[in-house]
């Protein structure tokens, strides 16, 4: 295993495809099973203050118009700013993917508790922010089939993930993704190893080159994956000057 840490430090939840998912449903990508296990890292005593925890997302995502920010009415030629949600679709997705706001609000939860050495990393077309749209942009996103559901909504010092001023926490973990904005697309395609997501694959080239070195930043990584057709890999965070998995500042 490239990761050289012990099996039980890492936990999996695969797709349909994976000869697990009927045996052992608990492990699928389901909504509950992806927030239930990112939860977890929370109160796991395994997990000490400062440990690296590194998170991977590779599957569909989906941006909607924010039901509380409607307005999309032309002021002085300009449109009216609008907020745009970015979620994450789990294999039992039925209105309800998982919210960028849900996600940070986890992951703002778990820095606090575990430090934050946390790195994201998403094969699909999410940010994790509040990226910039232009109106045609936003005339071809859909409107979600019904409003987050209250009981799915996580609360970070008391203050709902759904108020009309909430911001994201950026200084809780660095995020690469592998689209940097607009409507991009993450592509997959077959390469020796199997079925993969591009950026997965140029990723892990990089990450098994040894190029990079104990002095490598997330920007230098992300600098150093070869242009990819269709999509513009991406890095966000506090942090993202800082040294590889550890967080530590460039000295």
């Amino acid at each position: 295993m490239d990761l050289r840490i012990p099996r039980d430090r890492v936990q999996c939840l695969l797709g349909r495809d994976a000869s697990s998912f009927i045996d052992h449903p608990e492990a699928s990508p389901t909504r509950a099973n992806i927030i239930r296990t990112l939860r977890g890292l929370i109160d796991n005593p395994q997990i000490q203050f400062d440990d690296i925890i590194v998170i991977y997302f590779s599957g569909h995502s989906t941006k909607y118009i924010d039901t509380n920010h409607q307005d999309l009415t032309v002021s002085g030629g300009s449109p009216q700013m609008v907020q745009i949600i970015e979620a994450l679709v789990p294999i039992d997705e039925i209105g309800e993917a998982i919210s960028d706001r849900e996600i940070n609000s986890i992951l703002t939860q778990l820095s606090r508790v575990k430090g934050h050495r946390i790195t994201f990393i998403v094969d699909s077309d999410y940010r994790g922010d509040f990226p910039q749209y232009t109106p045609d942009e936003i005339s071809r996103m859909y409107r979600p089939p019904s409003p987050l559901p209250h009981n799915t909504i996580f609360q970070v010092r008391d203050e709902s993930i759904l108020t009309n001023d909430w911001r994201p926490d950026t200084a809780s973990h660095v995020i690469l993704s592998s689209c940097r904005a607009g409507l991009q697309l993450s592509r997959e395609r077959v390469f020796e190893s199997g079925y993969n997501g591009v950026f997965t694959e140029a990723l892990v080239r990089i990450l098994r080159s040894g190029e990079m070195t104990s002095k490598s930043t997330y920007v230098d990584l992300m600098d150093a994956i070869p242009r990819l057709s269709g999509q513009t890999p991406w890095v966000g965070g506090d942090h993202r000057y800082s040294l590889l998995w550890s967080q530590d500042p460039l000295q």
